[in-house]
């Protein structure tokens, strides 16, 4: 006869590397630039920049989505947009360069 009652089951699950295969590298920024990094792994909702936009320490950037909550990435300093890695829908991991600017 079956045991009845509750049963443990013991579950292993393997983990995922830390930068999946086939990722890029992280690119570098220039000498004299500076990147804005991804502040948690989410996804891109919308782009509020422009390549070539002057922007001020504050102004936002981009909006990201992290477990249902909506993050605002702003500006570190006054510069301008060098360069934007990213695209709306896009999912990022924590660090990741997002903006560059000069």
């Amino acid at each position: 006869p079956m045991p009845t009652g509750p049963k443990t089951i013991s579950v292993t699950l393997p983990v995922a590397p830390a930068t999946p295969a086939g990722a890029p590298a992280a690119q570098p920024v220039a000498a004299g630039q500076k990147a804005v990094p991804a502040p948690m792994t989410g996804t891109i909702i919308k782009v509020l920049c422009q390549v070539g936009q002057e922007v001020k320490e504050g102004d936002v950037l981009l909006k990201l989505e992290a477990m249902k909550m909506e993050t605002t990435l702003s500006s570190p300093l006054a510069g301008k947009i060098a360069e934007i890695r990213v695209k709306e829908r896009q999912n990022v991991t924590a660090g990741e360069a997002l903006v560059v600017l000069s």
